[in-house]
Parts: structure tokens; sequence; C-alpha cells
């Protein structure tokens, strides 16, 4: 098969003879309008996906799109300058420069101003580490040590999380043009680029089973990690080859409204809005399910690059093309306006001001595009220099926003720390401990944590450089030994005999904070214990990457082990009253019949200060601020949401046979509706919304009363148990 003409044979159109100037001449795969729109129905489903996840819980996955669109575009550019014997370096990186770098960096240096003078105090720090390494070019290898689960609450707190995909992009720059060009030069011989074509697939092969294994061992290793998903540039730099977009005698010719090539783009069109509505995240992901947008893709761009069907001219419509030449923008600017107006609004409702954050987003994205983006991309001779200089002062003026955030906060915290010493002994705790993820469920997603004493030293993957290490020490294993790991997705611990009362916590960190107060009681009453707990949104709400492909374990864990107790804890004001009534209601009904007893853990308050940060340190902050050894610490906005919610659990309880409430938030609440954060030397809370041991033992009498209540209920009962289910 000869997938272009030969670049030396006389007496043709020779593409790279200047002299030659008839139809053969090459043109560009800018000109193709229909790919300016397939890049609207991407960025519409990312900032559809950020508003709501509900509404699009696929949405993510134009994110595949672009990447898809990218290996396409990248090599189109690259081949036609092999072809016509222009290709240069230099040029190629310039362009790529000039293409992405100043909106990225404005975006950059804009939100860091915003979030040092309206965001909250915790994400300066980590804004400022991760704006370095965003512009670095870094940003996903920062999620992945950082930030770990796309879905989970730290990455949707953070200003640069969606960085990620522009990393693995411009990670595929750098490496690719220069795998390209010698391809290019020892495997095309004459008009022959099948090798190059073989080779491309074959590399994309590799980088698919890669991501497949990864995907099944560590979620967070396949979703960030570029080797995992530069087979889905490879798909597209494959299909640039293939259908030769840039020589325009050929592409006049195959400007037919062939049948296969319509139902081909028709199909790949109409099957993106289905996997942006109907994804369900029991499918593990990236994984296989990653090729459903890839081969929509690849359909659509393969239609509209070589036809004039009905999919070009719908996707050429002049506003859905105004959109796609707005898209990288309104990528860039979309999260970050979502995320410091999910803080900074006084709305109750978040997806009111998630909402309004993506319209302010949007609006300046386009402001963007026109003042910065569209007139220093150009990478003509005239003006050449002030556009590149202009590119370099912005670039500058970013990471220096950057590290000085991150030495400004620094000199703040220690200039604080000084001005407190006055008032340092009257504000003394007892030392925080916390289990860090000591308790959660592997099941090979995640490598098992070394949780050291310390601050910040060698902690839990996601806690690395969370600001909650600070003055905490972080809780060992007594005896790995101990702990049965055989058996996933739980983590279980045997204390009693076989007919033993059998306990099962579940539910996210609001229910691993309990967890070694839960093992102690089960120690005390020789009864036995598992431990199905995962950080971020809990399971049966279908919130996070961890969730994939845990669900239905998850259920299959429980009715396997067939609880006497389940005990579920959550951050119930992650949800509106009415979603959490109906998803909570269903959810107990389903795993009603393994279980006997279900006790639900009303939520503790939440501090109006310490997010994503040791408590401690804004007692201390805050006790400057009123001048007085022990502050009042305010709840925070969503108090009300939480007083609806807690309405719900007893409105659930009251309902549901054998299911009651346990009412933790009373413990930790003033008269005055404040917050009881400490008591003499014990400080009970690790952040705003985390109980540290001692916060979790302050509950421990109300846990005791009402596992001794189920163990007397099995008695009278006796209730006759099913042999031990086999392990996994």
């Amino acid at each position: 098969m000869n997938f272009m003409q030969p670049r030396s044979a006389k007496g043709e159109n020779n593409p790279g003879d200047k002299t030659q100037v008839g139809s053969s001449l090459p043109v560009s795969h800018e000109n193709i309008p229909a790919l300016d729109g397939l890049r609207a129905v991407a960025v519409i489903g990312v900032i559809v996906g950020h508003v709501s996840d509900a509404l699009l819980p696929g949405g993510f996955m134009g994110v595949d799109v672009f990447f898809v669109l990218s290996g396409f575009l990248i090599a189109s550019i690259i081949h036609k300058d092999l072809y016509q014997n222009t290709f240069s370096f230099r040029k190629f990186y310039y362009r790529r420069i000039q293409r992405l770098l100043p909106n990225a960096a404005l975006t950059v240096a804009v939100t860091l101003l915003l979030v040092w003078f309206t965001g909250p105090q915790w994400m300066e720090r980590l804004a400022g580490r991760h704006a370095i390494w965003t512009l670095l070019n870094l940003s996903n290898i920062f999620a992945y040590r950082s930030i770990g689960d796309y879905w989970g609450d730290v990455a949707g707190d953070m200003p640069f999380t969606h960085f990620w995909s522009l990393g693995i992009e411009e990670q595929y720059y750098v490496l690719f043009p220069l795998a390209f060009f010698v391809l290019y030069r020892f495997f095309c011989h004459k008009s022959d680029v099948m090798p190059v074509f073989i080779l491309l697939v074959v590399l994309a092969a590799v980088s698919f089973v890669l991501g497949m294994r990864a995907t099944f061992r560590d979620l967070i290793t396949a979703f960030y990690l570029p080797q995992f998903r530069f087979w889905e540039l490879l798909a597209g730099a494959a299909l640039a080859l293939y259908v030769k977009p840039f020589i325009k005698e050929q592409a006049i010719s195959q400007k037919t409204k062939s049948l296969v090539k319509t139902i081909m783009g028709v199909v790949g069109l109409s099957a993106m809005p289905i996997i942006y509505f109907f994804h369900d995240d029991v499918f593990l992901f990236p994984g296989w399910v990653a090729l459903l947008p890839v081969l929509a893709s690849i359909f659509v761009i393969f239609s509209v690059s070589t036809s004039n069907g009905i999919v070009s001219r719908l996707l050429s419509f002049r506003p859905i093309v105004q959109m796609g030449k707005y898209s990288y923008s309104l990528y860039l600017w979309h999260w970050p306006a979502i995320v410091l107006a999910r803080h900074g609004l006084p709305f109750e409702d978040p997806i009111v001001s998630v909402s309004l954050g993506a319209l302010a987003g949007v609006v300046v994205a386009i402001f963007a595009y026109y003042l910065v983006e569209r007139p220093l991309r150009i990478c003509n001779d005239e003006g050449g220099k002030w556009r590149f200089a202009a590119t370099v002062v912005l670039f500058s003026f970013a990471m220096g926003s950057a590290f000085t955030m991150r030495s400004k906060y620094y000199e703040r915290k220690t200039a604080e720390n000084l001005a407190i010493q006055g008032i340092k002994e009257k504000l003394e705790f007892d030392p925080i401990y916390y289990p860090l993820e000591l308790y959660t469920p592997r099941s090979g997603a995640r490598p098992d944590p070394v949780a050291l004493e310390g601050p910040q030293k060698n902690v839990s993957w996601f806690m690395k450089q969370d600001g909650r290490t600070n003055d905490a020490r972080m809780l060992r294993f007594d005896n790995p030994l101990s702990v049965d790991k055989s058996r996933n997705p739980g983590v279980e611990k045997k204390f009693g005999n076989f007919d033993a009362l059998r306990i099962l916590l579940f539910g996210n960190s609001h229910a691993e904070m309990y967890a070694l107060t839960l093992e102690g009681i089960a120690r005390d009453k020789r009864i036995n214990i598992r431990f199905n707990a995962f950080s971020g949104k809990a399971l049966f709400l279908k919130r996070h990457i961890i969730s994939k492909g845990r669900k239905q374990e998850a259920f299959e864990d429980i009715a396997s082990w067939k609880p006497d107790v389940l005990i579920l804890a959550e951050r119930w004001d992650n949800y509106s009253s009415s979603s959490l009534k109906k998803e909570l209601y269903n959810f107990i009904q389903e795993i009603r019949p393994y279980s006997t007893k279900i006790i639900l853990v009303a939520q503790i308050p939440v501090c109006e200060y310490g997010e994503q940060e040791n408590l401690r340190e804004s007692i201390n902050l805050l006790a400057i601020k009123e001048k007085t050894a022990k502050p009042k610490m305010a709840q925070d906005k969503k108090r009300k949401l939480r007083l609806q919610n807690l309405a719900v659990l007893e409105e659930i309880t009251r309902t549901i046979p054998d299911c009651s409430l346990i009412r933790a938030d009373r413990l930790f609440t003033n008269p005055d509706g404040s917050v009881l954060y400490a008591q003499g030397r014990k400080f009970y809370y690790l952040d705003d919304d985390h109980l540290s041991v001692d916060g979790a033992e302050r509950v421990r009498p109300l846990f005791e009363q009402a596992i001794e209540n189920a163990i007397e209920s099995k008695k009278e009962k006796n209730i006759a148990r099913q042999p031990w289910p086999p392990l996994h």
C-alpha cells in the first residue's frame, strides 16, 4: 500500500520541489474545519462533566478525544514537513511553545493571584508547588505523587489538576518528533511509509497492553503516567499516516460521499454522547473502556478527513467550529474557575457555585483567546521576536508567582509562629495521632503505605505533601502479620472464634478514622472485624476512581461475609438531602439481606478553618487573630446542610428495622454551635473534618453500647453462622 508520493520521482508533482505549483501542493491539516468541531465536542464533555459528574459521568473522556486528535495533528504536521524536506526541530518546538505556553502561563499566574487573595489558606502551598510542576510540563507526575485519585477530594480542590492531560501531551511532543524522524528516515523507502505505520501501531498496542495491566494493578498509575496513555496519541498518529490529509490532489479525490466513511463518521459521532452519558464507574478506567472514545474519535477523524459527508458538514457548522477554536483556552480556564468558585461563593448548593464558576471560566477563556493565545501563536517572521519575548515574560511571571507563593507561605507561617510564642504555653496539646490508611483495602489498587512518625516523611501516597502531617504522628501497624490481606477487598482482623460477632466498617475516610477505636473494641470483646473503607467519597455513591471496579467487590464482600453489624460512616454533607435520601435508602435496602444490624454514624462538625492542613496550625493562627489562648472555631458554611442530612439519617433509622444512628456530632459541638476541637491537652481533630485517635476514642462509648446491644441481640436470636467464605 502506498501512503504518499515518491519524494524524488522526476516529472511528478513533488511537494518538495518549489517549482511545482500544481494541485499536489501540500495543504495544512488545519484547513479541515470539522476537526475544530470535534474539539468542541471534546471540551463540552469535559466542562459539563466537571460541573456535574452526575449529569455527564463520562464527560472526562473528552480528554481521550483530545489525545487522539493531538496525535493525529502532530503526526500530520511532522509528516508533511518531512515529505517536503522542510522539517526543523527548532521550528517545530517553537511552534509548540507559541501555541501552548502563553495562555497556559497566564492561566497559572492569574489563578495563583486569585488563590493568594481569595482562596483558602491551605491551598496556597500546594497550588504554588503544583504550578511549578505544571509550568515544567510535569503536572501529571505531581498529580501522581501528591494528589492521587482524579475523582478524590484533594484533586477536586486543586486548581491545576486538569493540567495532568496537558503534561502527558507535552511529554509526548518531546519524545514523538525525534522517534518519528528516526523511523521515517530509516524505514521509509520512496513512496512507502507502511513500515512506520506498522511500527506506530505496534507501539500503540504495547502501550495499551501495559495500560491494561496497570489498570488492574494500580489505577492511579495507569491514569496519570504517560507510558500507559501514549497509545491514544499513537493511535491518532497512525491514523494520520493512513489518511494522508496533506496532499491536496489526493484530498480532493478522496472527498467522496463514500457510504462506508459516512457510516463510520455517524457511528463515531453518535457514540460520543452515549459514552459521555452512560459511562458507569463500575468499569475500570482507563483499561479497555478508554478504547471507546479512542475508536469513536478515529472513526470521526477518518470520516471528516477523507469525505464531505454529513458528519463533516455537521462539525463544520460555524458556531461549533468557533467553539473548537476556543477549546484549548476553555480547557485551561474552566477548572480553576470552578475550584475557586466552589470555595469562595456563599451558596449552600455546590452545583450553583460550580456552574457560576464554569460560566466565568468560559468568559475569561474567550477573552484570553483573543488577547493572548491567538496573537502570540502566530509563528511568521514578522513580529516573531516580540511574540516570543512576550511568551518568555508570561512564563517568567508565572514561575516567579509560583515560587513567591511557596516562599511567602513559609515566611508568613514563620513570622506568625514567632508572634505566637507569647501564648504558646497555653496552646500546648498532646501529639496528634492518626491511623493513616492503615485499614484501607488495597486489592492491588495501590502499594501499602509505610507510615512513620514525623511530619511529611514517607507517609501515605496522597499525604506526602499534605499539610495535615505537620505536628501529626502517623501510626504503624503494631504487628503487620496480624492483618489478613489475603481476602480482598477488605482488611480483616479476627479476635473471636468462628461463631463470634462479625462487624464490617464501611465507607470512606470518615469511617477509616474510627478504625483503630473499633479494632480496640473488637479485641476487648473477642469479636471479628473487617474494614472496607476508601479515602474519598463513598463507594455506593459512585464518585471516584477508587470505587471503579471496587463497588461490585464491596457488595460481594458484604454478601459473602454476612456481617452481623454493618457500620456505615461518610461525609454526608457532600450530597444534597434529596440525593442522600434516595441513594442511602436504596443502598441499605440492597445490602439489608446480608446484615442483621446496620449502624449509621452521624457526621462530626466541620471546622471553618483547617481544610487540608493540621488543625493545630489553624488554631495557632486563629489565636493570634482573636488574641485569645483558646479561640472558638465556628462550623463551615455547610452546617445547615449537615443538619438537613442528619434529619434524613434519623428518618431512615426510624423507617428501617434494626437500623440505628450514632450521634457522634453531639460530642464535638459546643452549646453555642461552635466546634469542640480540644479538651485539656487532648486535641480531637486532625484537619477540619477528620478526628485524631483521641477524637475517635471520645466516640468509643457510643460504639461499645451499640456493639454490646448487637451481641445481646445475637445471643437472643441464636443466629446460626454459615461456614467462613473461601478466600478470594
